[in-house]
């Protein structure tokens, strides 16, 4: 398994995409930068209060926050095309027939071409926090986190360096996840699609789809709405937190928001690669 692993990244690195994707993801990083930058911290609002900070609330910590709360949503239109070009490619092209006529089960060749979508998506993401990160570092020095996510009642929540990276790297990880959803349908319609472009284009255009579908104002699209996968794709935002006891100080996790996500984009990842499996088993590849 290790081997194939290690084919597999070295045949996704010799190919354009993965590079693209990786340099637009750069060039938003730089425009978020570039953002606080020009304009300052986000403004703070709650309620009727506006708060009005004294010093310069910037630092690595709000950069990498910042970057997470908005161009992160892109990687959900970037990443599918590149896990849909894993398994699409080598069939367009027929190496997928060499492949499987080597000494290895198909099981082992669709697992190891499975986490190597899962690696990309989280070197993509990981990538992402880390470029803002040590960038808002450079420009504007270290400090605590002021969460602007953490606005309730009047008040806002101050992360110390350690507690922020934390959180951060919770929401992260979570983004990973929302991102893989559509990277791993992405990924099981490069089993039906022999064209690299189309299982990748055909996942947005689901993605899109549901997305629009869960806007509309029927009735009963409210009872269905909870249970699509579009509908928690911002769950990674919502792990910061917004109280604290006041007591002893401690912050609380809104596990209560975040974990039901967790678990049904889970669900869909695994149904997702059942499915991808199932029809990579059955695929003839003898023509």
């Amino acid at each position: 398994m290790i081997t194939l692993l290690r084919l597999e990244w070295a045949k996704l690195y010799r190919r354009f995409t993965p590079h693209l994707v990786y340099a637009l993801a750069g060039l938003l990083v730089l425009l978020v930068l570039l953002m606080l930058r020009e304009h300052g911290a986000p403004q703070a609002h709650a309620g009727r209060h506006n708060f009005e900070l004294v010093g310069d609330p910037r630092n690595g910590l709000l950069a990498c926050q910042t970057a997470v709360s908005t161009i992160a949503v892109l990687l959900w239109y970037l990443a599918p095309v590149v896990c849909g070009e894993i398994l699409g490619l080598e069939g367009a092209t027929g190496t997928l027939r060499t492949v499987l006529t080597r000494p290895r089960t198909r099981s082992a060749v669709w697992l190891a071409k499975f986490l190597t979508a899962a690696g990309y998506v989280v070197s993509l993401c990981a990538f992402v926090g880390l470029l803002s990160l040590a960038g808002g570092a450079a420009l504007f020095g270290w400090g605590p986190l002021n969460s602007m996510h953490a606005l309730t009642g009047g008040k806002l929540i101050v992360l110390a360096p350690g507690e922020a990276l934390r959180y951060l790297a919770y929401a992260y990880a979570l983004l990973a996840l929302t991102v893989f959803v559509g990277g791993s349908l992405a990924f099981a319609l490069g089993s039906w699609f022999d064209n690299a472009l189309a299982p990748g284009f055909t996942a947005l255009g689901i993605l899109v789809t549901l997305q629009i579908m869960g806007e509309l104002p029927l009735r009963w699209m409210e009872k269905v709405k909870p249970y699509l996968f579009t509908n928690h794709l911002l769950a990674y935002q919502k792990v910061f937190p917004t109280a604290f006891d006041p007591e002893t100080g401690a912050l609380h996790f809104p596990g209560e928001v975040v974990w039901p996500a967790v678990r049904l984009l889970a669900v869909y990842v695994v149904v997702f690669a059942v499915l991808g499996w199932w029809r990579f088993a059955r695929k003839d590849v003898t023509c």
